[in-house]
C-alpha cells in the first residue's frame, strides 16, 4: 500500500467517535503511534511526524503527518511514509537544510539488524520519498540495535544524537556529525550513568543558558521506592556537555513524568519555544483501554 491509498482509508476514521479516544491529544483512529520523530515550522504551521504501525505490531511500517497551529486543534493527518514491508519502528528525525525538509530514521534490516536511512519531502505528494541507505551499521564495539538520531546544531553545525548499546551491556550514545559526504561517526557521549539494561533510546539534547538538558528513554531500570516505576523509564538529566571530549557533565536521572506508560519523550526548538512532545499508552501495557490506542 503507497501513501495515498494509507492516508485514504486513514481518513475514513475521522471524527474519532469511539468513547476512549483522546480527543485533545494526537491520536489515530486505529493503529498504534510510536515515539515523536520530528517537528518543524513553517508559516505559522507545526508539522508533527511520528512512526504509525497501522495494522499493529506485525503490519508494515509508516509514518504519520499532522499539522496543527496552536497544539490544541489538529488537523487530519497523512501517511508521510509507507515502507511497504514490517521494517519496525521508524523512529528518527525531521530537518531542513538548504530549504528542503528531510527525515533521518532508523528501520530495520536484515537479521534483525537496525540501519539509518534519509529520505526527502515532497510537498506535492505530501510525504516522504527517495529513501537511501545512509547508515548501514553502528561502529565497531556497539550492538546492531542502534537509533532513532536525534537531529541538533551546535556551534552552527549539525550533529546527530543515536540512541546505544555497547558490546558489554551498557547504554549509551553515538555522536554523528553532518559532512559533505554523509553522516560520519565522533564518538560515544560520556556520562556517569553506568546503567545496563536496555538500549538507551529517543535521547535528546537542548540547552537553557549556560546548562545541557539530556533527555531519554531506557527499559530495565530497578524500581525506586519514588522514582523508575514505569517498565518504559523516560528521564533526564541537567548538566554541561562539552563538544571537545564530549563529556557531560550532570547530576543524577530524574523521572521525566511520575505518570504511568509515558515513554520516549522529545523536546523540539522555535522561536526560544522549548516543545516537548512524548507518547502515551505502551503496546504490551494493560492501562490502555479497549483497544491500546497510543497518543501522543
Amino acid at each position: 500500500m503507497d501513501t495515498k491509498e494509507l492516508t485514504k482509508q486513514l481518513l475514513t476514521g475521522y471524527p474519532l467517535r469511539h468513547r476512549w479516544q483522546n480527543r485533545f491529544h494526537l491520536a489515530v483512529p486505529y493503529g498504534i503511534l510510536g515515539s515523536p520523530s520530528g517537528m518543524i515550522e513553517s508559516g505559522g504551521l507545526y508539522h508533527l511526524y511520528c512512526p504509525w504501525l497501522p495494522e499493529g505490531e506485525q503490519g508494515e511500517s509508516s509514518w504519520l503527518h499532522v499539522g496543527t497551529r496552536d497544539f490544541v486543534r489538529l488537523q487530519q493527518g497523512n501517511a508521510a511514509i509507507c515502507s511497504g514491508q514490517q521494517s519496525g519502528w521508524l523512529e528518527g528525525s525531521v530537518y531542513t537544510k538548504e530549504g528542503e525538509v528531510l527525515a533521518f530514521y532508523t528501520r530495520q534490516g536484515q537479521e534483525g539488524r537496525k540501519e539509518q536511512w534519509l529520505a526527502k519531502w515532497q510537498e506535492e505528494e505530501r510525504s516522504f520519498a527517495g529513501e537511501r541507505l545512509c547508515l548501514a551499521e553502528p561502529p565497531a564495539g556497539y550492538e546492531a540495535d542502534f537509533g532513532e538520531p536525534y537531529v541538533f546544531e551546535r556551534q552552527e553545525k549539525r550533529y546527530a544524537l543515536l540512541g546505544a548499546k555497547r558490546e558489554n551491556g551498557a547504554g549509551c550514545l553515538l555522536l554523528y556529525t553532518e559532512k559533505s559526504e554523509g553522516w560520519t561517526f565522533v564518538g560515544e557521549v560520556q556520562t556517569e550513568f553506568g546503567m545496563k539494561g536496555s538500549r538507551w533510546a529517543s535521547p535528546s539534547l537542548v540547552s537553557f543558558g549556560n546548562r545541557d538538558v539530556l533527555l531519554f528513554s531506557q527499559t530495565g531500570l530497578a524500581v525506586r521506592q519514588y522514582s523508575y516505576q514505569n517498565k518504559h523509564t523516560a528521564g533526564y538529566a541537567v548538566g554541561r556537555f562539552s563538544l571537545a571530549d564530549l563529556s557531560l557533565e550532570h547530576g543524577s536521572l530524574q523521572d521525566a513524568d511520575k505518570g504511568v506508560d509515558y515513554y520516549a519523550p522529545r523536546i523540539y526548538q522555535h522561536a526560544g519555544r522549548n516543545i516537548l512532545i512524548g507518547r502515551l499508552g505502551m503496546p504490551e501495557s494493560e492501562s490502555s483501554p479497549e483497544g491500546r490506542y497510543s497518543t501522543l
